[in-house]
């Protein structure tokens, strides 16, 4: 049985739509019309399931370097 996933998609204020996976945590996509949102949503899906099982068969790789020193919070300033 294939994973089903639900993708949330929302008008952007600057027109266009984007989306993000419910069940991917920092899945996100965007798309000027619905069937490209669909199409980018899977290949987003599809590579975050990569990036994960690679991560998995890598836990050492350069992406886990140990804790975090810090953790910064800013807002950027309006340009």
């Amino acid at each position: 049985m294939k994973p089903k996933f639900t993708v949330k998609v929302y008008r952007a204020e600057e027109g266009g739509y984007w989306a993000e996976c419910a069940e991917l945590p920092g899945c996100f996509t965007q798309g000027e019309t619905i069937p490209e949102v669909r199409k980018n949503a899977r290949e987003a899906i599809s590579l975050y399931i990569e990036t994960l099982a690679e991560r998995a068969a890598h836990p050492h790789s350069s992406a886990h370097r140990g804790r975090p020193v810090t953790e910064l919070r800013f807002e950027l300033a309006a340009a």
